[in-house]
């Protein structure tokens, strides 16, 4: 995470917000994946982080069951 996040303190807090979403979501995912997250601002919430997960996993696995049709 570069420096354009915030100072160390941000991007520690932006890091473990994303670790949380992650352990809280990763039952939702259908098919197991690899991830790499790169957060462009550090005015997000923990709600913008959950709702942008929620919603990347939601298009994950309309593709996966696009494919397996």
């Amino acid at each position: 995470m570069t420096k354009k996040v915030g100072n160390s303190v941000v991007r520690s807090r932006v890091k473990r917000w994303v670790r949380e979403v992650f352990r809280t979501e990763k039952h939702a995912f259908v098919v197991p994946l690899e991830l790499i997250v790169i957060p462009r601002c550090s005015d997000l919430s923990y709600q913008d982080i959950k709702r942008d997960f929620v919603y990347f996993v939601g298009k994950c696995n309309e593709k996966t069951a696009h494919y397996s049709n």
